[in-house]
């Protein structure tokens, strides 16, 4: 606040602040201090050996537009300090503040010799050199940030990240996203690919598609996508809804809902998300009628099977109901939801009615039977009309299971095939083997394994 306005009598009340514990305080004094009439040059000076880069940079650059000399001539005598921190430091200022005759100042043997500085002060230099790249961004140098993305500081890795993301270069986009997948680094990764704005937009949902990729990598890519507030991002991810496996989709939604919530002028696009919703009941009746058909697990294969199937069939209500958070008012889709979900009966005879009352009749004869209180025979009963819903045994459910697109339920129901089932859930099992996801290769390893014994 005190940065707004000019008073002489503000100097003396903010000058011993510059001596405070806190290097934020430290900065925020210098800086209205630097917007006070007269020359503070006495007051900031000291401030170029404070420990905190930044309160370095900001006095070293007042030091030098005020001194009586040229401004860049004295900047040119910080970068060839002898102490490394004082260089960095005007590399740092150079880059940030410093016009075209400053930044010419800069070249390769000075960046090269302050990142391989050694001793005590090596990783702080490394953490300016790296800032320092990203407000120079100058192609020349760029090469450095890859150096320094590899750095055994956590915190030299993350300073580059963020200067990467200020570069806009789409070179370095796969190196970020490398990072996604280290918990030290996936925030600042995150932010990394959020600051390329609209134009990264395209290849994070490429990613996202992609089964090579983690699933909590694509989830956080997701996320990424939900912070970047543009209707392509919306476009993006409808276009990735129906191309993804149900628990990357989950993460899809939510980001939809995300940006729904925080940016309601952007539009959205009814007729798919339509098809996507529709496709999600035809699933939950899927599931309903497997669930009903391991009504009486007997094995501990068969039991996982069934937990399983519980879980998703939870997670697949969730979707709908994100999925309907879209069309409709939020808010009041999240309360039909809980209601739906309640034990209590009038909370969810009051979710029924509301649902019957806003739901448009193009959606209701798929998803007022999922939410109406009647009995699960009649839902799948339901099912069967609406898609053809129909599976003779368990066998022809396992068998749908394993050549689905969900890798926990490929796995659950491949661990479930014994010997004496069917020659062709075997097969099925047999070829699991090459499976994109890591925990169906090994599950069907196990499974042939097993049987072999």
């Amino acid at each position: 606040m005190l940065g707004d306005v000019k008073d002489a009598s503000i100097v003396e009340a903010v000058r011993p602040l510059l001596r405070h514990d806190s290097a934020d305080i430290r900065r925020r004094a210098a800086a209205v201090l630097q917007t006070q009439d007269g020359d503070h040059t006495a007051d900031l000076k000291p401030l170029l050996d404070d420990e905190d880069p930044r309160v370095q940079r900001d006095a070293m650059y007042y030091v030098c537009v005020h001194a009586a000399g040229d401004t860049v001539d004295l900047l040119g005598s910080y970068l060839t300090d002898p102490d490394p921190r004082v260089k960095a430091v005007a590399l740092s200022c150079a880059a940030e503040y410093g016009g075209p005759r400053a930044r010419r100042l800069i070249d390769d043997s000075t960046i090269r010799a302050l990142i391989e500085t050694d001793g005590e002060q090596a990783t702080l230099v490394r953490l300016e050199v790296a800032d320092a790249l990203g407000n120079l961004n100058d192609p020349a140098f760029r090469h450095y940030l890859l150096d320094l993305m590899n750095d055994p500081s956590p915190r030299v890795v993350a300073a580059a990240l963020a200067s990467v993301g200020r570069t806009g270069d789409r070179e370095f986009v796969p190196h970020i996203l490398e990072r996604l997948s280290d918990r030290r680094y996936r925030t600042a990764a995150s932010d990394a690919l959020i600051a390329y704005g609209e134009r990264i937009v395209g290849t994070v949902s490429d990613y996202i598609i992609d089964p090579s990729i983690a699933a909590p990598v694509r989830s956080r890519l997701c996320r990424v996508l939900s912070r970047i507030p543009t209707q392509v991002s919306v476009d993006a991810l409808v276009y990735v809804l129906d191309r993804v496996e149900s628990e990357t989709k989950f993460h899809v939604i939510k980001a939809l809902n995300a940006l729904r919530a925080r940016y309601p002028e952007l539009r959205f696009v009814h007729k798919s998300l339509n098809t996507v919703l529709l496709r999600e009941t035809e699933s939950y009746y899927t599931i309903l009628q497997i669930l009903h058909l391991t009504d009486h697990p007997n094995t501990p294969a068969d039991k996982l099977l069934a937990k399983a199937l519980e879980e998703k069939i939870d997670q697949n209500l969730e979707r709908i109901f994100r999925l309907l958070g879209l069309r409709y008012p939020a808010r009041d889709i999240y309360s039909a939801y809980l209601g739906i979900v309640s034990t209590k009966k009038d909370l969810r005879a009051n979710a029924i009615e509301f649902l019957d009352n806003i739901l448009k009749k193009d959606l209701k004869k798929y998803i007022f039977p999922i939410m109406d209180n009647i009995d699960d025979e009649v839902k799948i009963r339901k099912g069967r009309e609406l898609f053809g819903i129909q599976f003779e045994d368990i066998n022809e459910a396992l068998s749908y299971l394993i050549k689905g697109r969900d890798p926990w339920l490929r796995s659950c129901a491949i661990y479930t095939v014994t010997p004496d089932l069917p020659e062709a859930l075997g097969d099925l099992v047999k070829s699991s083997r090459n499976d994109p996801h890591p925990v169906v290769r090994e599950t069907s390893e196990l499974v042939l394994e097993r049987s072999r014994q």
